[in-house]
């Protein structure tokens, strides 16, 4: 299935997954890479197949759970899981805390946002993860029918999810095949859980 694809590739990889997939990329090891707000690089084509936000996430035994917004001076004192600053997630999340004026020290930090998802959903602590993580978590209506609650803290924190190959070569049929299936679901995904009304 195509979001396991994408867990696999962009989601689940090691802190320098994104470096090593446009280094495989670039040595032909690869036809293309899908990559979390990549650096540019002027010999690829790069197109972004999703934007999708970051959420503060909280378990539901959190005080924080059933709430749609907090203010940032509420995060000083929170227990943190962190993922690891070091990839491009984290970086975009320490940069977003830095220009908000808030540090906070992780009770763990880790590469690996799966880990961090179990975590807050035993109660270990809150976290800032991308939608794509917690979409089968989180309920569309409201937001709190599932395990775990999304929360707006200041504005709002944007990840791209890049499809990146080579400028000037033409994608097999498969490959070509693969990119209109990952536009397609692209298209229609939503981030959450649909519910009956």
């Amino acid at each position: 299935d195509l979001i396991g694809l994408l867990d696999a590739g962009v989601i689940a990889g090691s802190v320098n997954a994104n470096q090593a997939f446009i280094e495989a990329l670039l040595a032909n090891q690869v036809d293309l890479a899908l990559v979390a707000n990549p650096s540019s690089d002027r010999r690829l084509h790069t197109e972004v197949i999703i934007e999708e936000q970051v959420w503060l996430v909280c378990g539901r035994g959190h005080s924080f759970f059933g709430r749609k917004n907090i203010r940032p001076s509420e995060l000083k004192g929170a227990q943190f899981v962190a993922l690891s600053q070091e990839s491009p997630t984290g970086r975009l999340v320490r940069d977003h805390l830095a220009r908000m004026g808030i540090s906070v020290e992780p009770v763990v930090s880790t590469d690996n946002v799966e880990t961090v998802k179990k975590m807050v959903e035993i109660g270990l602590g809150v976290a800032f993860l991308p939608e794509m993580v917690t979409s089968g978590e989180v309920h569309c209506d409201d937001g709190t029918g599932g395990r775990l609650a999304r929360l707006q803290v200041g504005p709002p924190i944007t990840r791209r999810i890049v499809l990146a190959y080579w400028k000037n070569s033409e994608l097999s049929r498969a490959t070509a095949t693969f990119v209109e299936q990952l536009r397609e679901y692209a298209e229609g995904w939503k981030g959450c859980i649909e519910t009956d009304q």
